[in-house]
């Protein structure tokens, strides 16, 4: 992950490199808000072809299963999740994806579950995971407060009742989080707890603005 100093201060964006070129390009489209474009690379792709992006690098597997489950058939999706699944990772991305495929196919109860351990595995590392994170949550959430459509979806009260409490703790994330970032992008000074505060300029040291002020160690003996 880098900044990308070719643009001002005021409109910096993080630039995420995953090592799939194919993978990264599919992450700019999205940023660009380019989805047909993605769709079109999606479609280009074959079952080797995603082994071998998801077999390379963890962060290239996970971005690719986001694109696939957007558009590409269930069974390639389904190939990608179990892929996933091999590799020991414990990212939120994971358990959101297979939640949100358990949705898709119908599986309320396997989804809600899914989602509340999503939530209980940190912050995901994709805004799209962010993205589908909270708008799920607020579904059972509000399906909580309706008796009759929690039965009709033979949810039980107490899920939808952590479901909630999940949705108090990421919704106050989503709020500060930029959705047109591919990576988790949010505003703040303190990671966990999100807010509209800026660095102000007596933060910075006088090199151009471009280092934090150093602590009461300097390495190497320089100011």
């Amino acid at each position: 992950m880098s900044l990308d100093d070719r643009r001002s201060a005021a409109a910096a964006r993080v630039t995420l490199t995953l090592g799939v070129g194919i993978v990264d390009e599919m992450v700019r489209l999205r940023t660009d808000s380019r989805l047909q474009d993605i769709v079109t690379v999606v479609a280009s792709l074959s079952r080797d072809d995603i082994d071998r992006y998801i077999a390379q690098h963890t962060g290239a597997a996970v971005a690719t299963t986001y694109a696939l489950l957007r558009t590409a058939p269930a069974s390639l999706v389904d190939a990608a999740i179990a892929a996933l699944d091999a590799r020991p990772v414990r990212f939120a991305d994971v358990a959101l994806i297979r939640a949100e495929r358990a949705a898709r196919d119908g599986r309320y109860a396997d989804a809600l579950l899914g989602f509340v351990a999503a939530a209980d595995r940190g912050l995901p590392m994709f805004s799209y995971g962010m993205n589908y994170l909270i708008d799920r949550l607020r579904f059972y959430a509000m399906t909580g407060h309706s008796t009759a459509q929690g039965r009709a979806l033979n949810l039980p009260a107490s899920d939808l009742a952590t479901a909630s409490s999940a949705l108090e703790r990421y919704q106050r994330f989503a709020l500060f989080t930029d959705f047109d970032e591919a990576v988790l992008t949010y505003t703040g000074l303190d990671p966990e707890a999100p807010d509209n505060e800026t660095l102000a300029p007596s933060d910075f040291s006088t090199s151009d603005g471009m280092a934090l002020t150093p602590g009461e160690e300097t390495p190497h003996g320089t100011e």
